[in-house]
């Protein structure tokens, strides 16, 4: 009996206990993320509330914290940046260059060094690297704040290991190169024979450039075709939608009707409404509305808001009543909204008519080709029997 008591007093206060917190701390952005302006509501002891805003700046990190996160950011970068290398002395393949360290406020900047062994992104310029390897620096300069740490990392590059297929190719060009080097004056360059089991012939390999202009062609008509077929989906969309907010608009009139006439006010409905419209058409417009009036914006601004964004005459003319209500009652409001409810009938009817229609037309074209084929298998054996 205890327990049942306190389950139902504990309900009883979770269905109807529910009122606003009060905050009294506001987050602040972390560091990078920028000042994020926030609205708050005030509240004097007479119940009246005000809006205000508040721009909370991003976090400021003390001089120990930033020397942590420097320290960390060094012991990050040491490992990370080797990638698929084993060690500082092994480098074989591309570097990884950070530009900020995971889950720390810490960027990164490279200073690749003058040699030039390595491209912006890390990527490693094989054919740069002497035989015997050679020996650089890079370093990476940790920001965070306005305090900098650079570090400096010494590195034995190792020369590639080509293979069979890779140093056959390097060797005709090189022999092709000097025989260029060694008649510059000459109109043509004679490309040398060499005395390789593996080298048939030359070939020259085809330039795109002689297509480009068929190219060219191909891609703007193909791109024009593409934008069309885009303008008329998107046109096809819109018109399905709008079809849907007009066929969902009778039962939005009548709902309002209903729920006024058991004497919810207009912002409940709303409210109301935001859980009932789900997987309709009139949803996110609803949902939108009902934010705004959380968030403590004048119903009527709300409301006409609301009516203007559906586009649609029905709705912008309820948006405005619905704001008109406010001030001068409901009893004109209920005229409106029985005088939609009769008039949303023979709309709908007229609706279903002209589906109807639309149907009977799309199905000329199928029902032509099957009389067509009819006639075929009727006529043709008649004539074949003469």
């Amino acid at each position: 009996m205890v327990s049942v008591g306190l389950l139902a007093v504990g309900g009883i206060f979770g269905v109807y206990g529910e009122k606003e917190e009060q905050i009294y701390i506001l987050e602040r952005p972390a560091w990078g993320e920028g000042e994020k302006e926030q609205s708050l509501l005030i509240e004097n002891e007479e119940g009246e509330r005000q809006e205000i805003k508040v721009t909370v700046s991003e976090k400021v990190y003390s001089k120990e914290e930033i020397a942590v996160f420097l320290e960390k950011g060094e012991r990050y970068v040491r490992q990370a940046f080797l990638g698929e290398n084993t060690a500082v002395d092994k480098i074989e393949k591309n570097l990884v260059l950070l530009s900020k360290i995971p889950e720390l406020p810490v960027e990164v900047y490279w200073d690749l060094g003058e040699e030039m062994y390595f491209d912006r992104d890390g990527t490693l310029k094989l054919e740069c690297i002497p035989e015997n390897g050679a020996k650089t620096k890079i370093t990476a300069v940790l920001i965070c704040q306005q305090e900098r740490s650079d570090v400096e990392i010494q590195l034995k590059l190792l020369p590639p290991v080509w293979t069979k297929e890779e140093i056959w190719r390097q060797s005709v060009e090189k022999v092709v190169q000097e025989k260029e080097e060694s008649e510059p004056e000459a109109e043509t360059v004679k490309l040398p024979a060499l005395e390789s089991e593996q080298l048939t012939g030359y070939y020259e390999k085809e330039s795109s450039k002689r297509k480009g202009g068929e190219w060219f062609l191909f891609s703007l008509g193909a791109g024009g075709l593409f934008y069309a077929a885009l303008k008329k989906e998107e046109k096809e969309k819109q018109e399905k939608r709008r079809k849907q907010l007009l066929a969902e608009y009778p039962v939005l009139v009548e709902k309002l009707l209903l729920f006024m006439q058991a004497g919810m006010s207009v912002r409940n409905i709303f409210l109301k409404l935001s859980n009932e419209m789900k997987g309709q058409a009139l949803e996110g417009e609803i949902k939108q509305a009902c934010q705004a009036l959380k968030n403590g914006e004048s119903e009527g601004g709300v409301y006409i808001r609301f009516g203007n964004q559906l586009g649609l005459l029905p709705y912008i003319r309820l948006g405005g009543l619905l704001s008109q209500n406010l001030r001068s009652g409901t009893g004109e409001l209920f005229n409106f909204l029985e005088r939609e409810v009769q008039e949303s009938f023979y709309e709908r009817r007229a609706q279903v008519k002209q589906r109807g229609e639309e149907i009977g037309v799309k199905l000329l074209m199928p029902m032509g080709i099957l009389l067509f084929l009819t006639l075929g298998i009727i006529i043709v054996p008649a004539f074949l029997q003469f």
